[in-house]
């Protein structure tokens, strides 16, 4: 056969395969299989899918047709190939079968006016995978395994199909069948290549899928051809950038509940990134990926996301005490009442940074205890007698709690260090912080502001209250009035307390403070009885007694903490394999270790 026009032509359809064409062009100018139209020029092993540049040359020449219109949706070689108006994974495109929509070949089929070649045609955005259903009928595109070749006609792509019923249409099967017949538009999605949208929008459906599961998946299910999470991916993210950075920020403070590494909320994006990272299309989309992850998960400096991250802008209430140098419990404190007591997991630091920052220049009671040397009940006295003000910083449905100004503090350390000497002086030498001679401990400290005690010496290089020593005879000289207190003939530890206190200040029976003693959850001294009274008593330290209180906690309280019936929550506590550390008898009840039940 020679290289020329043959004598009938047929239109070529602008969504239209070029195997269809091929066909068409062949049955028009009575050729029985396109094969045999082609045979000369593509052995009969071939296929009209992915002809060689020779074969569409000349079926070019064969059909009158531009060359570059027959190209249009040829399936050329590589891995990102060019098919309509954009660029699709070659991965994509069924090459083994043939996809059709019923509908459209019988809706066409049934078209009066007669033209050579007839009306029925294959699409070719129906031989991408990334489309699920037909565009026009809404009904699932269907698979035959066929050569289109070597048909006659397109009857028998239809014997075998029993008729479905025009549904609803999908938005993402209009929007990427447009994408391969139409140029791009102006939206959001449309400044990327279809296939790289296709997947995105898979991706953004496979996050609103975890959302309803209640849990993340490392991969997609069925790949990012998944048709389910395309569809209700494209309906969030056919809203531009901010719709999907809003949806990304839900999908955040829901699924965070549920996850225990916070890069594992992205884990589907990060397969994603780990076949496609090669490919600079995609790269536009993992950093929006990138930075809202950096804005909404906590991620160090350093650590890497898909790229390295460069500055932290989430903290945990763990990472945010450590930065800003304040205690866990402090930081939760600090930041209820701006949110409204319910503290999320992640905390963003363009919102904490300023509340914490000035937080740093107040420190609650046991903060300036640990600045000074001292314990609690120290800084109680000190705050008392007026050395120090403290003032309350909570609303009154919070729990109050006392601060003390750090510049305050930092001020009267600096005034006790210049009243030290390092030079190891003679005489009856007594740490402060063990006397309740002359005015106290409190009183101790008036003399030492005042100038009216001048041998103090330390050994330490960290000079603190509790590194101090006063000599006793120059204490005896000082003016007793200026300690504010009569004085009282005791050399008793300042931090030591009866056990009747310690009764008091946990608001507990004598029973359970004997079974915390006898199961050494408290530590104890005995102590000489005071008023000339023969024999010793166990006393206790403060900081003990507020320790325990702070790390152990009874079943009746914790049952009033969590809302439940005490009963309930033994049964419950068991079966987590959680045991209490004071079993409870006839007059204590049963406490636990709060650290079991984190």
């Amino acid at each position: 056969m020679s290289h020329t026009k043959l004598p009938r032509s047929v239109p070529v359809h602008d969504d239209e395969c070029v195997e269809s064409f091929a066909c068409r062009l062949a049955w028009a100018n009575g050729f029985r299989t396109a094969i045999d139209m082609l045979s000369s020029g593509q052995s009969s092993g071939g296929t009209l899918r992915n002809l060689s540049q020779n074969a569409v040359a000349r079926l070019a020449e064969l059909s009158g047709v531009a060359e570059e219109n027959l190209r249009k949706f040829t399936v050329a070689p590589g891995v990102i190939i060019p098919f309509g108006e954009t660029t699709v994974k070659r991965s994509q495109l069924n090459l083994r079968n043939v996809r059709f929509c019923p509908n459209c070949l019988h809706d066409d089929a049934r078209k009066e006016n007669p033209v050579r070649g007839g009306h029925q045609y294959i699409r070719a955005a129906w031989g991408w995978s990334m489309i699920n259903s037909c565009a026009v009928h809404g009904s699932p595109l269907v698979s035959c395994v066929i050569e289109p070749q070597s048909l006659q006609n397109f009857k028998p792509l239809l014997r075998s199909v029993a008729p479905v019923e025009p549904t609803e249409v999908h938005d993402a099967d209009i929007y990427f069948y447009r994408r391969l017949v139409s140029p791009a538009g102006t939206s959001f999605l449309d400044s990327f290549p279809a296939y790289v949208a296709a997947e995105f929008c898979t991706l953004i459906g496979e996050f609103d899928e975890a959302l309803r599961r209640g849990a993340v998946r490392h991969r997609i299910a069925g790949g990012f051809e998944a048709p389910t999470q395309r569809s209700s991916g494209y309906a969030i993210a056919k809203g531009g950038q901010e719709a999907i950075w809003d949806f990304l920020t839900e999908y955040v403070r829901q699924i965070s509940r549920t996850v225990t590494q916070p890069k594992a909320i992205y884990s589907a994006a990060h397969h994603w990134w780990k076949v496609n990272k090669h490919n600079r299309d995609y790269h536009p989309l993992m950093k929006l990926l990138q930075q809202h992850a950096e804005e909404h998960v906590p991620l160090d400096r350093g650590e890497v996301f898909f790229w390295p991250v460069l500055t932290r802008k989430v903290h945990t209430v763990p990472s945010a005490a450590i930065a800003y140098g304040l205690s866990d419990k402090r930081i939760k404190q600090i930041l209820a009442e701006r949110y409204d007591g319910e503290l999320p997991r992640f905390l963003k630091k363009s919102i904490i940074h300023r509340p914490l920052l000035d937080a740093r220049s107040w420190l609650n009671t046991g903060e300036v205890g640990d600045i000074l040397g001292c314990t609690v009940a120290v800084v109680d006295q000190i705050i008392k007698a007026g050395i120090l003000t403290a003032v309350a910083n909570a609303p009154e449905e919070i729990r109050i709690y006392r601060l003390v100004h750090r510049s305050e503090v930092e001020e009267l350390l600096i005034k006790i260090k210049a009243a030290v000497q390092t030079e190891t002086p003679a005489g009856d030498i007594k740490p402060i912080v063990k006397l309740r001679w002359f005015g106290g401990f409190v009183g101790i400290l008036r003399l030492l502001l005042d100038g009216q005690v001048q041998k103090i010496y330390s050994d330490s290089p960290n000079v603190r209250l509790d590194t101090i020593q006063v000599d006793i005879e120059d204490l005896r000289k000082a003016p007793r009035e200026l300690t504010g207190m009569d004085a009282i003939d005791a050399d008793v530890d300042a931090d030591l307390i009866e056990l009747d206190a310690a009764r008091r200040r946990l608001k507990v029976t004598k029973s359970v403070v004997d079974a915390v003693i006898d199961a050494g959850l408290i530590p104890y001294t005995m102590v000489e009885n005071r008023r000339g009274s023969k024999g010793r008593r166990p006393w206790v330290k403060t900081e003990d007694v507020d320790r325990f209180g702070a790390d152990f906690v009874s079943l009746d309280m914790l049952a009033v903490e969590r809302e439940a019936n005490p009963m309930t929550l033994l049964a419950e506590l068991g079966g987590q394999g959680i045991r209490p550390v004071i079993q409870g008898g006839r007059f204590v009840g049963r406490y636990y270790r709060r650290s079991d039940l984190e």
